[in-house]
């Protein structure tokens, strides 16, 4: 539905020229006998094969080639109820008002549309958050660990610690288990590959 009301309002008629001569001070009758006055003008200098130039352009009457021909029209006698024929001429040369474009005018398109926003975040659980917190700790960094960190830390909790590419199963909370066994140890970390290496090898846990 907005799809059709954005390009009903795109629409530009007679009554919407009338409407913005209104707003420069005219009278409706005034408006719009300026409108109509206008489009006499032009009306008549297209009958007489002159150029109209209007805004984008320069309107202009030619006449199409085409082949005359006739055709059988069958109709009903109002007054006898007599179906009834007769010959429909159409002309096969005709005249058409067509625009040539202004070379100097550049179309704009419409700007893209904006894209769509990113969901919001899924809040963190207290268990996530106190692991954030250890590998910060554990990794003596000065701010929260980012995504990142985390993401490459989870991943080492299945991880096998002799053959990689091997994937253990996990038990609930063995992550932050073993983030709290190494705190408790006193351990540090520089390098988050280190980190990781040693909570894969916290299998039991």
């Amino acid at each position: 539905m907005k799809d059709v009301k954005a390009n009903q309002k795109k629409k530009r008629g007679k009554s919407a020229l009338i409407s913005d001569v209104r707003k420069k001070g005219f009278s409706a009758r005034k408006a719009a006998k300026a409108v109509d006055a206008v489009f006499d003008a032009w009306k008549f200098a297209l009958w007489c094969g002159e150029r109209v130039e209007v805004p984008g352009g320069i309107l202009q009457a030619k006449v199409t080639k085409g082949t005359e021909r006739a055709t059988l029209q069958w109709f009903q006698n109002i007054a006898t109820k007599e179906a009834m024929a007769r010959m429909v001429h159409a002309p096969g040369r005709r005249k058409v008002v067509k625009l040539q474009p202004d070379p100097e005018l550049v179309l704009i398109p419409d700007p893209p549309p904006p894209p769509p926003l990113p969901p919001p975040p899924h809040p963190e659980t207290a268990e996530e958050v106190e692991e954030r917190q250890l590998v910060t700790c554990l990794l003596g960094l000065s701010s929260l660990a980012d995504d990142g960190t985390m993401t490459t830390i989870r991943h080492a909790v299945d991880a096998h610690p002799r053959r990689p590419g091997v994937k253990l199963s996990a038990k609930p909370g063995a992550l932050v288990r073993r983030l709290r066994e190494m705190k408790a140890r006193g351990w540090h970390f520089s390098l988050v590959p280190e980190l990781a290496q040693q909570v894969s090898e916290y299998c039991w846990l």
